[in-house]
């Protein structure tokens, strides 16, 4: 549910939300290149690719502002406030069927998504403030906290 609302973001291309036998919920992010690329354009902010503009913390404020969003709109929604997202990370790399993460018909391949990001993953639910990644994938990640949103006890009559 969470993931469905993240992706019909414009900026979210691809999210893995993690959360299942953890304490709430924690997303991979891949932003949609295209639109990030044309926001940042519009604001004369530099970059040189997808996993330039992941890194920009003014990319991280965008999508820090869609997942507040998403989990305010989780929070009103009935049984779905537990899903909202706690902590996020921006991937460096495309979540696509080139990058193994994606199968031809668009389905996340979840297993091998945990696998690559595993030490992220322990690192989104450990309180760091980054995540190293191996030297091939690239340097370290910044965790990004994500606003949630309160929800009241609601009563049915």
């Amino acid at each position: 549910q969470g993931e469905r609302h993240l992706v019909a973001r414009h900026e979210i291309a691809e999210a893995v939300a993690i959360g299942a036998d953890r304490d709430g919920v924690c997303a991979l992010i891949d932003i949609d290149t295209s639109a990030v690329a044309r926001w940042a354009d519009n604001r004369g902010i530099a970059y040189s690719g997808h996993g330039d503009l992941s890194m920009l913390p003014e990319v991280a404020e965008l999508i820090a502002d869609a997942v507040a969003e998403v989990n305010q709109t989780l929070a009103t929604a009935e049984s779905l406030p537990s899903l909202q997202v706690r902590r996020f990370v921006l991937l460096p790399e495309p979540i696509t069927p080139a990058s193994g993460l994606l199968t031809p018909t668009g389905k996340t391949r979840r297993r091998l998504v945990e696998q690559r990001y595993g030490k992220v993953i322990d690192a989104l639910y450990s309180g760091a403030k980054e995540a190293r990644l191996t030297k091939a994938a690239g340097g370290a990640l910044t965790i990004h906290d994500a606003a949630v949103t309160a929800v009241s006890n609601r009563r049915t009559a």
